[in-house]
């Protein structure tokens, strides 16, 4: 660390961090991975609304393992990687890795997600002062009786 400098950063990158300054972005990995996590994403979404064997829903899967494969393969060859392949390899941070994984999947699990349903039941709790009384206003400025 340099001191008195006008970094307080560290000299040497930590894992996963480029050591080079002028190090080119990994613009393949960027456009694969993206795109295979998109891939993903939109598959299990799909395949909640359309069913599991929707022919979009399997061909988004698809995409997705070829894309995260393609990633994958590309992240092992560059000399400068977004991720690092090394960091899966260390077994003193698998418990922290199904730790993260479970708490997100917990996070998602009701039907909205936690993450929707929580700010709902704090404002149906704490806002509940501040809502009016009989009635709400609408866009259009009349008024509707609130339940």
């Amino acid at each position: 660390m340099h001191v008195g400098s006008r970094s307080a950063w560290p000299s040497s990158a930590g894992p996963g961090l480029s050591s080079k300054p002028n190090a080119a972005p990994d613009a393949p990995g960027a456009i694969t991975g993206t795109g295979g996590l998109i891939a993903l994403v939109y598959g299990i979404t799909r395949g909640g609304e359309h069913g599991w064997t929707d022919g979009l829903t399997l061909v988004s899967f698809g995409a997705a393992v070829a894309l995260l494969a393609v990633f994958l393969v590309l992240q092992s060859r560059v000399s400068e990687p977004m991720m690092p392949l090394r960091l899966l390899k260390d077994r003193n941070h698998y418990g922290s890795y199904a730790t993260m994984l479970c708490i997100g999947a917990g996070m998602f699990a009701t039907r909205h997600g936690t993450a929707f349903l929580i700010p709902l039941a704090a404002l149906a709790v704490w806002a509940q002062d501040h809502l009016p009384d009989k009635e709400s206003p609408t866009p259009d400025g009349r008024s509707t009786p609130r339940c």
